[in-house]
């Protein structure tokens, strides 16, 4: 994509992997302490989304996707991130999700947390990371996913599928609510064999993310 962006050649670019902190390898997942502390039932089935609440990150498609299946799949939406209101029209989309989400009595179901110091531990305590943003250019909260073995459903544009490469993560298109329900689904009821193998191989792209790796790379280039 950048290629494609700057114009330059292959031969003329040199490719070093943005890197996620060592603890989310070694995070231990808190999942009965986690829907304690947010009053959630121990059977609850926890939908995360990690980043910025802004207009193009697709937070509006979530909403909708999860309309139909709230109760009926026990499922909780999750949104940790604060309100990027420098973005255009971000604003008034967050208004309108809160106005749904009180005309719906949703509000024991969607949790808008905010910034959050224990990131890592709410991911892997989820069952599901949702990310279907119209931009990302390379998408940090994917690889911090894989890494605490939380699958992933993401949309398929610019730097993802690169981030994604080798997993058994979905991607879909940007702003379509019946492909991310469906996805969402499918990766939920994976058998408990697709869900390890899917597991594994997103454990082993992560590992390309780790913070070694990375000044390992810088120092050979600028050896």
């Amino acid at each position: 994509y950048w290629i494609r962006y700057s114009r330059t050649l292959p031969e003329h670019t040199r490719r070093i992997y943005n890197a996620i902190s060592d603890e989310y390898f070694v995070i231990d997942p808190d999942r009965s302490k986690v829907r304690e502390e947010l009053g959630i039932p121990k059977d609850g089935r926890l939908a995360i989304y990690v980043g910025r609440l802004a207009a193009f990150k697709g937070i509006d498609t979530v909403l909708d996707a999860f309309n139909p299946i709230l109760e009926q799949e026990n499922l909780y939406l999750l949104y940790v991130g604060l309100p990027d209101l420098s973005v255009k029209g971000t604003k008034e989309m967050l208004h309108k999700m809160e106005q749904r989400i009180a005309n719906n009595s949703w509000g024991d179901r969607v949790r808008f947390l905010g910034y959050r110091k224990d990131v890592p531990r709410l991911m892997a305590s989820s069952d599901i990371l949702v990310h279907p943003t119209q931009i990302e250019g390379f998408g940090l909260v994917l690889a911090e996913a894989m890494a605490v073995d939380l699958p992933v459903v993401a949309s398929n544009v610019e730097g993802i599928p690169e981030v994604l490469d080798g997993t058994d993560s979905i991607m879909l298109p940007s702003d379509d609510s019946k492909a991310l329900r469906e996805a969402v689904m499918k990766t939920l009821n994976r058998t408990p064999k697709e869900a390890a193998q899917a597991i594994i191989k997103g454990r082993k792209r992560a590992e390309d993310f780790r913070m070694e790796k990375r000044i390992d790379i810088i120092l050979r280039y600028f050896h």
